[in-house]
């Protein structure tokens, strides 16, 4: 209840004429990718202290049974799946800011405004996807190797 509104007053009034002033809902995309590498990086963090010093990063199968085709250290693996994390969410970050992509989203707001927040979900998923595709790399080989 709102102060100094009366209580048989119309609720659809009030509403109406505060959200026209209201921003729509957003997603906190800059939330999302310290997320992303915050995740990323504590499982890099947790795959130094137990795994052991050499990690099976591809398998073969022969016979039914899965066995080890490449070994290599396992600083070195993880390292890299961070750097491709941060890679990816420096480059979403890019796309996000650039010019091109605001002036697609501007001209698809004046000429197609029911498809432009779509456009701009698909894209940022997009980007999220890609982002999050070395953390599930980093993810598979420490479950392979536990």
């Amino acid at each position: 209840m709102q102060a100094g509104r009366s209580p048989d007053a119309p609720a659809g009034q009030a509403r109406s004429a505060r959200s026209l002033l209201e921003l729509p809902p957003a997603i906190e995309w800059r939330s999302v990718r310290a997320a992303l590498f915050l995740a990323a990086a504590a499982l890099a963090v947790a795959a130094l202290f137990l795994l052991p010093a050499q990690v099976v990063t591809q398998w073969r199968p022969e016979d039914g049974v899965l066995y080890p085709g490449a070994v290599l250290p396992t600083p070195l693996v993880y390292l890299c799946c961070l750097g491709f994390t941060f890679l990816f969410l420096w480059l979403w970050k890019a796309w996000e800011q650039g010019r091109f992509y605001r002036s697609v989203l501007t001209w698809l707001q004046i000429l197609h405004p029911r498809l432009a927040p779509w456009v701009a979900l698909g894209s940022q998923l997009f980007y999220c996807l890609w982002a999050s595709a070395p953390l599930l790399c980093e993810t598979v080989i420490f479950l392979f190797n536990l």
